[in-house]
């Protein structure tokens, strides 16, 4: 197509949209971003992934409900997250607390026990236990488990196949509910050599003439030049 090159897309129902280089000349269709198709979910969980990496996380943290409660339903996950923000906020007040972190929802193989896993960035890497248990149990939480992160990238990628084994395994009760969160201003960077090209959209001119070239010379991209 006019020496450009389509790359391959995963996605098996991709919307009309393009996303273009114009610098290296190559276009993709855009998938339809949907952690339920398994050629975007693979891309977004490696993208949750890289923006795990930006927490620069020191301690693994599971979160856990009372015996009572470890049902994975919408309410017993509400309550989790209920006492996990209270637990959090205590964190964030200590002179060792909470800088920044990022959850994964899971629901255990044994026992079908629902829980969290975070990466959390502590400015210490001396906590004092004993006393966060007894903050943990007073939030009506179980037992919260901690390890030690001595390499980030391999706690990222430990956490990013709990997404998938989540979505692959997770209970239809759970369908909707949120699979991840990160302490907000930890997005990556866009890369301003893509540009996303819609049909019927207009400022069509603000790109290179070849790429312009490339939109007209695709029937159903058609968007008709300025007058």
């Amino acid at each position: 197509m006019n020496g450009w090159t389509e790359l391959p897309t995963r996605c098996l129902n991709p919307r009309p949209v393009f996303a273009v280089n114009r610098h290296k000349h190559v276009y993709v269709r855009v998938g339809c971003d949907r952690w339920h198709c398994k050629g975007c979910s693979k891309w977004k969980a490696r993208r949750v992934q890289r923006r795990m990496l930006m927490l620069d996380a020191n301690w693994l943290v599971t979160w856990s409900l009372p015996p009572d409660r470890g049902e994975p339903t919408r309410e017993n996950l509400r309550y989790l997250h209920a006492g996990k923000r209270v637990v959090v906020r205590w964190f964030q007040r200590q002179p060792w607390g909470l800088e920044r972190f990022g959850w994964v929802r899971e629901t255990g193989t044994e026992g079908g026990r629902l829980h969290l896993h975070m990466l959390a960035k502590f400015r210490s890497r001396f906590l004092p236990f004993k006393r966060i248990q007894k903050v943990v149990k007073a939030a009506g939480l179980g037992v919260i488990d901690f390890e030690p992160i001595w390499r980030a990238a391999d706690a990222a990628r430990y956490v990013a196949k709990y997404m998938s084994k989540e979505l692959a395994e997770g209970v239809k009760e759970l369908a909707g509910e949120r699979l991840f969160g990160i302490t907000p201003g930890h997005n990556l960077p866009k890369n301003p050599d893509w540009k996303l090209l819609r049909p019927g959209e207009i400022p069509v001119w603000a790109f290179q003439p070849s790429t312009i070239a490339l939109v007209l010379s695709v029937p159903m991209y058609a968007i008709p030049p300025p007058v």
